[in-house]
């Protein structure tokens, strides 16, 4: 590349640079294509990623303890809405103790923050009690007879309120993407309408300006160039034609007149500001639901498997089956159906998350336990296959 840099301070403490580079590929016969890898987000990433290492090298040179990561705040794993760039006018303002349109985006952004940390506190709290009955009820469970109902429904019970709270987070999650996937959908349609309105308002400046241009040189035109007078009155006419045309279109196209354009397209920008923002605010929502969901899996897990080392789990299975509501609808049954799937078969890496969480000896049973499942697992497969096998000679 190629570049030109040029710094600008004015002692006002805003000191920037103006940096202009080359996009094309220098050839012995000058410039050549245009260099399109420069377009992808994967070099922009990699431009960003060094300059924050450039960054906290000079900043750990001067003994700085700030550092620079240019990663997205959910790439980093934080869950918060990042605020926007203020700008020197709006910094100066809110410096001088003034409120700018900025700052007051920025406050109801970190009020939203606070609000939602706030919710997931609450949330983190509720299911640390939840998780800790469940642990030592379980616990308790195990350690009395086996044969004992009354604890063999109140581990059901748990279990029916733990799928219960799981089908709300999933109904709430399906809105919300479902929510979030239609404002990606708006985006661009903003973003072209917006692009649209300005190239056709420019397609008319340019018109009207060609009118302009032609009635000076008009005006320009002496009593003796009556043949090129009457050239520019029907170029002037055929201009004007142009321009009402490119007017018409443009108010059916856009449903506003071509002198309303930048108003338009002040408010679209606004949108897609406050839909971006709103995007944001509904992926944090799903990360944090999809983050309680795991852990209420985890719980559901750990009580499950637990249960099954009873000689009774028949009988739990049987509660939870009455406890479950009939589904009212098509699609209220594929839910549920969806969420017991995910309940109740527990793969590997959920087993050892629950073997982590309790003591040894109940976690050795569990080895045992599930071994012994999966060798019947395999019995039966065989089984199968032979079946298989021979049904097809005959």
């Amino acid at each position: 590349m190629i570049y030109g840099a040029s710094i600008d301070d004015k002692g006002d403490g805003n000191p920037h640079a103006h940096i202009m580079l080359t996009t094309r590929h220098i050839t012995p016969e000058g410039f050549g294509l245009k260099n399109t890898d420069f377009d992808k987000k994967v070099e922009l990433i990699k431009w960003r990623e060094n300059w924050a290492n450039i960054n906290n090298r000079k900043f750990e040179g001067k003994g700085l303890a700030e550092r620079i990561d240019h990663r997205t705040l959910e790439a980093q794993g934080i869950d918060r809405e990042p605020t926007i760039h203020l700008g020197h006018e709006a910094s100066k303002l809110e410096k001088r103790g003034k409120r700018s349109k900025r700052g007051d985006i920025n406050r109801e952004i970190q009020k939203r923050n606070e609000e939602r940390a706030a919710e997931k506190a609450q949330q983190e709290q509720e299911l640390t009690k939840i998780e800790t009955n469940i642990k030592s009820e379980v616990i308790a469970s195990n350690e009395k007879s086996v044969g004992d109902e009354h604890t063999l429904e109140k581990t059901a019970q748990h279990l029916n309120k733990l799928k219960e709270c799981y089908a709300k987070l999933e109904k709430d999650l399906s809105e919300l993407i479902s929510e979030r996937n239609k404002i990606r959908e708006e985006l661009p349609r903003l973003n072209f309408r917006a692009e649209s309105i300005d190239e056709h308002t420019k397609n008319i400046e340019t018109l009207q300006s060609k009118i302009t241009e032609l009635q000076e040189t008009r005006q320009n035109l002496n009593l003796l160039q009556w043949n090129k007078k009457q050239e520019t009155d029907q170029a002037i006419k055929h201009a004007e034609q142009e321009t009402l045309r490119a007017e018409i279109f443009f108010k059916n196209r856009f449903g506003i007149d071509p002198d309303q354009a930048s108003d338009e397209i002040k408010r679209i920008q606004k949108e897609i500001r406050e839909k971006e923002a709103d995007l944001m605010t509904k992926n944090a929502a799903i990360l944090d639901i999809m983050d309680t969901q795991d852990k209420i899996l985890l719980g559901y897990h750990t009580q499950k498997l637990l249960a099954e080392t009873r000689h009774d789990k028949e009988n739990l299975d049987k509660l939870l089956q009455q406890m479950s509501a009939p589904p009212e609808t098509v699609r209220d049954r594929l839910l549920q159906e969806r969420i017991d799937r995910r309940l109740n078969i527990i793969p590997d890496e959920s087993f050892q998350k629950v073997l982590e969480k309790l003591p040894p000896e109940y976690a050795q049973t569990l080895i045992e336990e599930r071994k012994r499942t999966k060798a019947i697992e395999r019995e039966r497969e065989r089984a199968i296959e032979q079946t298989k096998l021979l049904l097809s000679r005959y």
